[in-house]
């Protein structure tokens, strides 16, 4: 499992930035890569984005650009749920019920930064059991996970160079470390 890799931005926000401020961060943030080597820095990582609003990166990206093509490796996989599609609404309960259906147990999950108790938004996030270093094969995961969850922001599946605002609320961690893998996602789905 360890270490695990990704992008992670410097800077923290208690509201979603501006057009402006977006830009600078998908500028910089393929080159601002972590490494999680335990659990204690798991856990940190966990609360810097589900609680003070740091924008991360599942992927690392070659030649600190981030885009599909410089794409390194991922083993983070997020869903991001806007609730923005008319009768596609859901909570996080149902998510997490037909994750555990599928045997595709989350690692955490937190509201967004815009996220209201009459419009909740949540991002949910899967621990692959090693890093996938091929985007095919990190993108054919993203777009299995979408089909399982097609109430998700499509971009989510879509695209393996995609960055995540912080939160502001854990709503969901699990301290047994769940981990997914391909073997479950594809036989499951």
């Amino acid at each position: 499992m360890y270490p695990i890799k990704l992008c992670l931005d410097h800077d923290s926000f208690s509201t979603k930035p501006q057009a402006d401020v977006i830009k600078g961060i998908s500028t910089r943030i393929s080159g601002c890569p972590i490494q999680i080597n335990n659990r204690a820095e798991l856990e940190d990582f966990i609360k810097k984005v589900s609680t003070q609003g740091y924008t991360f990166c599942p992927a690392t990206f070659s030649d600190n650009h981030r885009c599909q093509q410089n794409f390194v490796q991922e083993q983070l996989i997020a869903m991001d749920f806007d609730n923005d599609k008319p009768g596609k609404t859901v909570t996080f309960d149902e998510i997490k019920n037909r994750a555990d259906y599928y045997d595709l147990h989350p690692l955490f999950a937190y509201h967004s930064l815009r996220s209201t108790p009459d419009h909740p938004k949540f991002r949910l996030l899967f621990l692959n059991d090693v890093s996938i270093s091929d985007p095919r094969v990190a993108k054919a995961m993203q777009l299995a996970i979408g089909e399982i969850f097609p109430e998700a922001d499509p971009s989510c599946y879509s695209d393996v160079s995609k960055m995540y605002f912080g939160g502001k609320e854990l709503i969901y961690y699990d301290e047994t470390i769940p981990m997914i893998d391909i073997d479950t996602i594809f036989c499951n789905l």
